[in-house]
């Protein structure tokens, strides 16, 4: 099955329909759910702007022309530390991905062509061009949010990149899901990661991986050994549930339900329209030896986060997610996920506390966006992004509770 879509940068995606009063906040400070430091904390620090320096010969930068995919060398320090020879490669396929005389996105391999090669015990790093954030706050907003919820999800700091001697611009590093995430994320993490990842046959065409039979050979197993069984069984599970008329409890042995919904809860809190549930996209799936190998659904890639579903054209009321379809379709699993979106505004949401991070971090920000000579946003537009983010922090917790009944 062949999908066609165009995808294009949306300064300001958000339809703001109604004005809301500024809060007068009481003088109680309120803080982020801590998180346990360790040795890669500082990469992830939201209030500094981190410094990379890329050299790549010209036989590597031909090679980068030809197949962007493929991994070059490269010398590359972090924050003046040198980190050796490491792979890059352009990060992307169709929404956000640039040619190197654009605002490329990159992935670094540091043991790609150094075996053992780590920085702080990192083996890799992501760095997103935000060419379609003209906040470059989503990410950092929609990940912490997830993480405050208790989901599985990425860390996110910022960084300047230069390649060779020339300055790209301002970057988002987003934490790699690989196995030293994976033992920061689970009690066992041992298991089978796999992604998510459409197949891609150029141009605008592909194919969206979901639990069907006939695509759970696709999935690309990330971390883990295999064999494939972990999966192959759920997709069994799930095709005879989608008929069974007991789909929610059939499946409860191969999917982490609380797990899923508090995860769907966070996506649709946040808008998260590119999402497993809403595009059958960006997610990776874990199958946790610490929970009897029940899939749990990890998220990826927010750019395209806090989009109301209509602006695309879709609705929360109809996910495209396998698993989030048939559980639409379930009177119980659909009133367990309206349970899990009340707990999440009961218990996680802190208004206030988000929007101090928004404003602390557009405030850092803004000279190291304004310096950017590849950024594909004007200031306004950062602006009128960063405003909208804002309103939509303020009137979301009265949308959910508007859409759930609550």
């Amino acid at each position: 099955m062949l999908f066609s879509i165009t995808l294009g940068c949306v300064s300001d995606p958000l339809s703001i329909d109604s004005e809301f009063d500024v809060v007068d906040w009481p003088d109680v400070a309120v803080e982020h759910v801590e998180e346990t430091p360790d040795e890669q904390a500082w990469i992830f620090n939201r209030k500094m702007v981190h410094s990379v320096e890329l050299t790549i010969a010209d036989e590597g930068i031909d090679s980068l022309w030809a197949d962007p995919s493929e991994y070059v060398e490269a010398t590359a320090t972090f924050d003046g530390a040198d980190l050796g020879v490491v792979g890059i490669r352009l990060k992307g396929r169709i929404g956000s991905f640039r040619t190197l005389d654009k605002k490329s996105g990159f992935k670094m391999d540091l043991n790609r062509f150094q075996e053992g090669n780590r920085f702080h015990g990192l083996e890799q790093m992501t760095f997103n061009n935000s060419v379609t954030d003209c906040s470059y706050m989503k990410e950092h907003l929609g990940y912490q949010i997830y993480r405050d919820a208790g989901v599985a999800a990425s860390r996110n700091g910022y960084t300047e990149i230069r390649l060779n001697g020339a300055l790209y611009g301002l970057y988002v590093i987003t934490e790699t899901t690989d196995d030293r995430w994976l033992k920061r994320s689970f009690d066992e993490p041992e298991g089978n990661l796999y992604d998510g990842k459409y197949l891609w046959y150029g141009g605008y065409n592909y194919t969206l991986l979901d639990f069907h039979p006939s695509l759970a050979d696709s999935f690309q197993l990330e971390e883990g050994l295999g064999p494939r069984d972990d999966i192959n069984d759920m997709v069994d599970v799930v095709h005879a549930a989608s008929t069974s008329g007991s789909f929610y409890e059939d499946t409860a042995g191969v999917v982490n339900w609380e797990r899923q919904h508090r995860q769907v809860a966070v996506a649709q809190w946040i808008g998260h329209v590119d999402g497993y549930s809403m595009n059958q996209n960006n997610y990776r799936v874990y199958y946790d030896p610490g929970d009897d190998l029940r899939a749990t659904i990890v998220p990826w890639d927010l750019d395209y986060a806090f989009i109301r579903d209509s602006a695309w054209g879709k609705s929360w009321n109809s996910p495209q997610g396998l698993l989030s379809r048939y559980c639409r379709a379930d009177d119980a699993c659909w009133e367990a996920q309206g349970e899990a979106m009340a707990s999440l505004l009961g218990e996680v949401i802190d208004e206030r506390a988000y929007l101090d991070l928004l404003e602390d971090t557009q405030d850092m920000l803004e000279p190291y966006i304004e310096a950017d000579p590849r950024r594909e946003c004007g200031m306004s537009d950062h602006n009128s992004a960063s405003s909208a983010l804002r309103t939509w922090v303020r009137g979301r917790d009265e949308a959910m509770e508007d859409f759930w009944d609550l």
